[in-house]
Formats: structure tokens, sequence, C-alpha cells
């Protein structure tokens, strides 16, 4: 019997539920978890940024003097 078989078998639904919500809390977990990798990517970025231009402002202010 195939596992798909196993998950749309009437003697089986109470295991193919349990499956499902396994797999939907699997798959909440997984989006909550890279949301929040995202949003401290973002803010790494933001602030590397900020970091560059703050050290990069001297050194464009002595190359091209207004």
């Amino acid at each position: 019997m195939s596992a798909h078989s196993a998950l749309v078998m009437p003697g089986n639904e109470d295991q193919a539920d349990r499956y499902r919500r396994l797999l939907l809390f699997l798959v909440v977990a997984m989006m909550t978890h890279l949301t929040a990798l995202q949003q401290r990517l973002t803010d790494t970025l933001i602030s590397l940024v900020s970091s560059v231009d703050r050290s990069a402002r001297p050194i464009m202010l002595m190359t091209f003097p207004s």
C-alpha cells in the first residue's frame, strides 16, 4: 500500500488528519522562521549600508570638495 492510498482510505482518516495538521504546523513554523530571518537580514543590510555611508562620506568630501 502506498503512502497516498493510506491517506485516503476511510480507516485511516484520523491518521491522515493528524498528518495534515502536522504538515500545516511545520509549514507555518518554517514560514515564521523565514520571515524572522528575512527581517534580521534586512536590518543587517540597512545597518551595513548606513555604516559604509558614514565611512565614505568624509572620503567623498575630500575627493570632491564643494
